[in-house]
């Protein structure tokens, strides 16, 4: 009996430790990816990083994770786990160079922009809430990523304007 008491308890000490380690490693984590050094600081990473200089799309989206994430703590969670794939692929050599760009699911965007708040500034645009953003709003070499006028459409996060 006592045996299960002590199994029961212990099970109970790991599950309680993993409730509250998960979340705290995920926010502390989150703090890190805020700062687009530590994203570029692998060295196949470092073209997109001047891309998205260069595009101005750094203007009004000052870090990386904040198009590269979805909502919420899934989000956050779903992408660091994407990121802990891009550690063992670095270390491995396990990759394409250039990098290939990554998918921004209008979701990721509709975080900070709702589409009603930018659909008049998209009239010219047919397929507008079907195609994704960034089919039009990215940083590859040729594309635009046209910014609004401060104050200008839906607020981003941080208090930040932009389209």
């Amino acid at each position: 009996m006592r045996k299960v008491v002590v199994i029961v308890a212990a099970l109970l000490l790991i599950g309680v430790l993993g409730a509250v380690s998960v979340p705290v490693a995920v926010a502390q984590v989150r703090r890190l990816e805020s700062q687009p050094a530590f994203c570029y600081q692998c060295h196949e990473e470092h073209p997109a990083h001047e891309e998205w200089l260069a595009s101005g799309a750094a203007r009004s989206h000052p870090n990386c994770i904040m198009c590269h994430s979805g909502p919420g703590f899934d989000g956050a969670l779903a992408a660091q786990l994407k990121g802990a794939r891009h550690v063992v692929k670095h270390f491995t050599g396990d990759y394409v160079n250039p990098i290939q760009h990554a998918d921004v699911p209008v979701e990721f965007c509709t975080q900070c922009h709702a589409l009603s708040d930018i659909a008049g500034r998209h009239d010219e645009v047919s397929d507008f809430g079907v195609r994704p953003c960034a089919g039009c709003h990215n940083h590859k070499p040729g594309a635009h990523f046209r910014e609004s006028e401060a104050g200008e459409g839906g607020e981003g996060r941080e208090g930040e304007g932009g389209e």
